[in-house]
């Protein structure tokens, strides 16, 4: 049976203070059955383990590390220049979604009834 949401958040270094002001009033109300993960590049999860917030000393709670190796070789379709930040950040979405879903099914875990990807 499917039930709850699974909140998949993806982030980076610029964006790392927001996530983490997001963290303290959105992941703060989930229900017992709902699930979130943060997906970051390895600096940005390196550096989300333990950052001053607008809190003092915080860090980011369930961070799915997305390997450096993945976007290392991604090229520009049209020109073969190397992929933009952008670029590159768009990854994340289906790698935190199939990393995931995956994880969840190898731990025989129920699957959620909403995926929502921010």
């Amino acid at each position: 049976q499917r039930k709850g949401i699974m909140y998949i958040v993806v982030t980076g270094l610029p964006s790392l203070k927001r996530a983490l002001l997001a963290q303290d009033t959105w992941m703060t109300r989930l229900r017992q059955m709902d699930k979130a993960v943060h997906v970051c590049a390895e600096d940005c999860a390196d550096a989300g383990l333990t950052m001053v917030g607008d809190n003092g000393l915080q860090r980011l709670r369930s961070v799915l590390k997305m390997p450096d190796a993945l976007t290392a070789n991604c090229t520009e379709s049209s020109n073969g220049e190397p992929c933009s930040g952008y670029r590159t950040a768009n990854l994340k979405f289906p790698f935190g979604l199939v990393n995931t879903y995956r994880r969840l099914v190898a731990k025989k875990e129920p699957l959620p009834q909403w995926w929502v990807l921010k």
